[in-house]
């Protein structure tokens, strides 16, 4: 599977100077085939020497190398020793694979620097690709944002509501709180439809007003008008998954990085490493090492942790990614007026007879890697899709 560019040394014409493009296709067809049984470079004597298996037949070639006027020869019937003063005479199929094995094995440049660091493990790859699954949903001029700030306090998770501005080095400066019944009443109520509210923000509100996994200030009679607390339900998923998915959910202050959310398997953690972690609700633990939410789900954790032992115990596995195109339309609860249209593609994987989603994969590369052929594999799909 060729997943990269290839380039090579030398003009674009330096096979055609001297083979025409059939005789060139006929060669190439002989390299698919394998009738090229020996390639062997002399440099000392400066030519190549190789050896077709044709029909059952043997016949052996010389080229010189670097390329000259006369080529080299070659013992098939269909050509005598080649010399463009001859014109009886011209370049055989078997030269020409030869010539094209050789460009190939001699000539081929190193990757640039930025694919050598790309394809220097699937694992490190997998890591960037998803890095880059994010969607800024604002114009590059518009410069301010709404941000979330996550604390602890004593057994509560307090959420912290901002108007910020997004500086040119990428550093969010709090600007003031924003007053959430307010905004609920303008962006909800109102249909204001502040620039600086995206759709993912609006949603955060409805689910503030609704009280879905949270609850409100008034509810909670020490939390400022900015502030909502996060409630241990199964509400609490949605709501943090769509805190995290804004990009913009940082843990106490903006001059961190925001907080990212990770796919990992319990069952593979070593001995200890759930006391470093903090329980925000049944299913989300704040990794702070990492910067992370850590997102678990048994019945998913179970599905990792089979397929990881088929991979610890097979040498060979079959693997192929599926992308199902389904059409949906979306209702917002806020604006049920509006109707908007989606294409959505889900990417699963078939491993070994066995469909697994992208979701369940990632554990086996990211936490603990399973085959390191398997990673390079997934690497090489992403890297193409």
């Amino acid at each position: 599977m060729i997943t990269r560019p290839l380039a090579y040394k030398g003009p674009v014409d330096h096979l055609t100077k001297f083979f025409s493009e059939d005789v060139l296709m006929k060669g190439l067809e002989l390299l698919l085939e394998d009738n090229l049984v020996n390639w062997k470079s002399l440099v000392d004597e400066k030519y190549i020497k190789g050896t077709c298996l044709c029909d059952g037949q043997f016949s052996k070639q010389i080229l010189y190398w670097p390329m000259t006027e006369s080529l080299g020869n070659c013992s098939c019937q269909d050509a005598a020793q080649v010399d463009k003063n001859k014109p009886e005479t011209k370049p055989c199929v078997h030269l020409a694979a030869l010539a094209i094995e050789s460009k190939t094995r001699l000539h081929r440049l190193p990757p640039s620097t930025s694919q050598q660091s790309q394809s220097l493990t699937g694992k490190r790859y997998i890591k960037k690709w998803l890095k880059g699954q994010k969607l800024d949903p604002f114009p590059k001029m518009a410069r301010h944002r709404v941000i979330y700030l996550l604390e602890h306090d004593g057994p509560r998770w307090i959420v912290s509501v901002h108007k910020a501005y997004l500086t040119k080095e990428s550093i969010y400066q709090v600007k003031s709180p924003i007053h959430l019944a307010e905004a609920v009443d303008a962006e909800l109520v109102g249909k204001k439809n502040t620039k600086f509210f995206s759709l993912a923000d609006q949603q955060v509100l409805y689910f503030f007003n609704k009280e879905f996994g949270c609850k409100q200030a008034e509810s909670s009679g020490d939390l400022q008008p900015h502030q909502f607390e996060i409630k241990s339900n199964r509400q609490v998923n949605r709501l943090i998954r769509i805190l995290v998915s804004t990009g913009r959910l940082f843990w106490q202050s903006s001059h961190r990085q925001p907080l990212t959310l990770s796919n990992r398997n319990k069952n593979f953690w070593r001995q200890g490493q759930a006391t470093e972690l903090q329980a925000i609700s049944e299913n989300y633990f704040l990794d702070l090492k990492n910067n992370s939410l850590i997102e678990v789900f048994e019945q998913a954790a179970a599905k990792s942790k089979k397929l990881f032992s088929e991979l610890m115990n097979l040498r060979k596995f079959e693997m192929q990614p599926i992308l199902k195109i389904t059409s949906t339309e979306t209702i917002m609860p806020w604006q049920k007026e509006r109707v908007d249209q989606f294409d959505i593609a889900m990417l699963s994987f078939l491993v070994n007879g066995n469909e697994f989603s992208l979701k369940n994969i990632l554990p086996l590369v990211l936490e603990r890697e399973a085959n390191k052929e398997f990673s390079e594999l997934l690497s090489d799909y992403l890297l193409q899709i």
